[in-house]
């Protein structure tokens, strides 16, 4: 997404047809470059652990720690 920004600030492109346009072509190109490299691809990587599971580990952990719990 930042390449795809950059790139269509640096060429000076303007609405929105286009942008959506450019950002396909840059997305193209940065997929077909991890397939080249034979990248793990995005969708081969594992799931994360959802955020509010995340956020009840770390709340346990931060009351164990206190004093007298």
């Amino acid at each position: 997404m930042n390449l795809a920004a950059d790139v269509i600030e640096r060429e000076g492109i303007t609405g929105e047809q286009r942008a959506i346009d450019k950002n396909l072509a840059v997305a193209r190109r940065v997929r077909q470059t991890m397939i080249d490299e034979k990248a793990t691809m995005p969708e081969a990587l594992p799931l994360e652990v959802p955020i509010k599971v995340v956020e009840k580990r770390v709340a346990a952990e931060k009351r164990k720690q206190l004093p007298g719990a």
